[in-house]
């Protein structure tokens, strides 16, 4: 499943506002309230700025995008907890 449709399935975007902002990749152009990297047209290259620009989000963006693998490799994350409820406390 890719990332945008369990970010539109999860209804998270209908609950953020002006003073936040999230940081994708091309995937998400379009979206409101998310901040992606600048594409080039078919007229013209991307400017000296929107490079800088780009390398900016990418560099933030990849923080993200490990967490986010880390989260899908360790499947365990999404399953169901096994322990007893007096460990809980002790992994959160």
């Amino acid at each position: 499943v890719h990332d945008i449709t369990i970010l539109r399935e999860s209804g998270l975007l209908e609950h953020v506002n002006d003073s936040v902002q999230i940081i994708a990749d091309k995937a998400y152009v379009g979206e409101e309230f998310v901040i992606t990297p600048k594409g080039k047209s078919y007229r013209r290259e991307l400017t000296t700025e929107d490079k800088s620009y780009n390398y900016d989000i990418n560099r933030a963006r990849a923080a993200i995008e490990n967490i986010n693998q880390r989260i899908k490799t360790y499947a365990i994350l999404g399953s169901i907890y096994r322990g007893t409820i007096n460990d809980f406390d002790k992994i959160t």
